[in-house]
């Protein structure tokens, strides 16, 4: 933390050091290094001083991209501890410099209503988000979106969308979005096993820890309140 309070002193006392042509990019680097070797609770005034120079260098809104992967690596150790407020700062500093990642993670923290707010426009935001990826063939966003649909709006044609979307999501990663939702529903989330049944049903995967086709509808009747009945096995 020496470290970074002197990193702060310095850009405090010269805020020019900030610009990306004299010592920005250094900074950032070294704060980020600082984080990622810091308690997940220890870090925010990291990501204030990342958000600092980042602002300072708003002609450059693609900046964040250079730190994609560290960035991405913070704000999912965060997430996984559970400390939703680092973890949503960090990736919506990547979804704004338009990282398909972050956008995704984004998005799937509002779906999931960890946000710190909660309103429909962030909901409507969440769905341009994860439009994006979609129209990119990424199959996370294409859960996502699914998902968001299914849980959040949960109309009949909203299902029959989220059926649809299941059906042409594309197939690489598959073993990435099983193991994925496989922790969630392991965690207890009715979604992990909402996932598992419509990847079974389009036959993305072979088999599930969760059960087959038709236990899967059943636990899922039970559980969802508007579980479609044409979606019964």
């Amino acid at each position: 933390m020496e470290e970074l309070r002197k990193i702060t002193q310095e850009i405090g006392q010269n805020p020019s050091l900030m610009h990306i042509d004299n010592d920005g990019f250094i900074i950032v680097s070294r704060v980020l290094d600082i984080a990622l070797n810091l308690p997940v609770e220890e870090i925010s005034d990291c990501i204030c001083t990342i958000q600092k120079v980042f602002e300072y260098n708003k002609h450059l809104p693609d900046m964040p991209n250079m730190f994609s992967s560290k960035l991405l690596q913070l704000g999912m150790s965060a997430y996984t501890l559970k400390s939703f407020e680092i973890a949503e700062k960090v990736f919506l500093i990547l979804s704004d410099s338009g990282d398909s990642n972050g956008k995704n993670n984004y998005a799937y923290m509002i779906r999931r209503k960890e946000t710190k707010e909660n309103s429909d426009e962030l909901l409507i935001k969440a769905v341009r988000l994860l439009r994006d990826g979609v129209l990119k063939n990424e199959p996370f966003s294409f859960v996502n979106l699914a998902l968001l649909l299914a849980i959040r709006f949960g109309d009949d044609s909203d299902w029959r969308l989220s059926d649809e979307l299941i059906k042409k999501m594309p197939e690489n990663n598959m073993f990435g979005v099983q193991s994925w939702w496989e922790d969630v529903g392991n965690n207890g989330d009715v979604e992990g096993l909402l996932v598992h049944f419509f990847l079974l049903r389009h036959n993305k995967i072979k088999k599930s820890i969760f059960g087959d086709l038709e236990q899967l509808s059943i636990k899922l009747s039970m559980e969802i309140k508007n579980f479609p009945k044409w979606l019964m096995v």
